[in-house]
């Protein structure tokens, strides 16, 4: 907003300036989840939600949030506009969740060549993009979430990853 040159004249601590951008933003953004939140529940009144699916998704959204929310304050500080900022942040989260499968494909369309071997992609498959499906919002919400014999705990990799990450 063009008021960085008076802020930093009035002895405004960098920290301060960065809380001050970060902050209410996220905070808004909590508050518009939280106030979904009690008619969330009519959905376990109505039947075919469970408790922990809501805790879960709920917990799900607000971590993946502090990540978003974390990256584009990181892009913002890095970037000298907000038009360049945003278009950064989208080009790191569209990477982020593209990337793996694009590779994931190009490693298939290789074993069918036979440049490499089958095993080697079932490998890939196996240690590296489950467990990075598992780590992105969307992988658990559809893999995991959305089951009907859903029992798990709110708490997951996806959840703690995106809070380290976002942190």
């Amino acid at each position: 907003q063009q008021t960085l040159g008076l802020l930093r004249m009035a002895n405004v601590s960098p920290i301060a300036l960065l809380l001050g951008k970060w902050l209410p933003r996220l905070m808004a953004a909590i508050v518009l989840i939280l106030v979904q939140f009690p008619f969330t529940w009519l959905t376990v009144t109505l039947g075919g939600v469970s408790w922990q699916q809501i805790w879960a998704s709920y917990l799900l959204l607000l971590a993946h949030l502090f990540l978003v929310g974390n990256l584009g304050l990181l892009c913002s500080v890095l970037r000298p506009s907000s038009t360049s900022a945003c278009a950064l942040t989208f080009l790191i989260l569209i990477l982020s969740k593209i990337l793996p499968w694009f590779s994931y494909g190009i490693l298939t369309w290789l074993s069918e060549i036979d440049v490499i071997s089958r095993q080697f992609v079932a490998n890939f498959y196996q240690n590296i993009l489950g467990p990075l499906s598992e780590c992105t919002a969307s992988g658990r919400l559809f893999g995991e979430i959305l089951t009907t014999s859903f029992k798990g705990t709110p708490w997951s990799i996806q959840v703690i990853s995106n809070f380290g990450l976002g942190a």
